[in-house]
């Protein structure tokens, strides 16, 4: 999953990295074998979260006249 918005970025590669990054703090590289379980669920619920964003996103855009 990578999401990037007004200049901040999340990646998440189950099982592999999570990188977060953005002006605020500047970069992060975890391992997700480093996360406990309620932080892998907390970024699985994220994930969860985007997807229906992106769902959300096609159905406004299915609408669009072009």
């Amino acid at each position: 999953m990578i999401i990037k918005v007004n200049g901040y970025e999340l990646n998440v590669t189950k099982k592999q990295d999570v990188y977060v990054g953005g002006s605020t703090h500047g970069q992060m590289f975890i391992n997700w074998g480093d996360l406990n379980s309620s932080e892998k669920t907390k970024l699985e619920e994220i994930e969860a979260q985007a997807l229906n964003l992106i769902s959300q996103s096609e159905q406004v855009l299915m609408t669009v006249e072009t």
